[in-house]
């Protein structure tokens, strides 16, 4: 069970093995999140998810943490 009074989500692969429905559930869900003022910072190897889902992304290659900015 997930705390609505919490701001910060850390989630590791949360979007992970699920079928199109848990997907839309799931997404839908912390969306919500976000619209109430939290923050959502998640690992995940879906890039189309991952795009669609964040303001801002950020890949890890051999150690190196960087930025990539968004086409609007």
């Amino acid at each position: 069970m997930l705390s609505r009074s919490t701001d910060l989500f850390l989630l590791d692969e949360p979007f992970s093995a699920l079928d199109v429905d848990s997907l839309h559930i799931i997404t839908t869900f912390l969306q919500n999140f976000v619209s109430q003022g939290a923050s959502i910072v998640f690992a995940s190897h879906l890039e189309d998810i991952s795009t669609s889902f964040s303001n801002r992304i950020f890949t890890l290659k051999a150690g190196q943490l960087r930025e990539i900015i968004k086409e609007e």
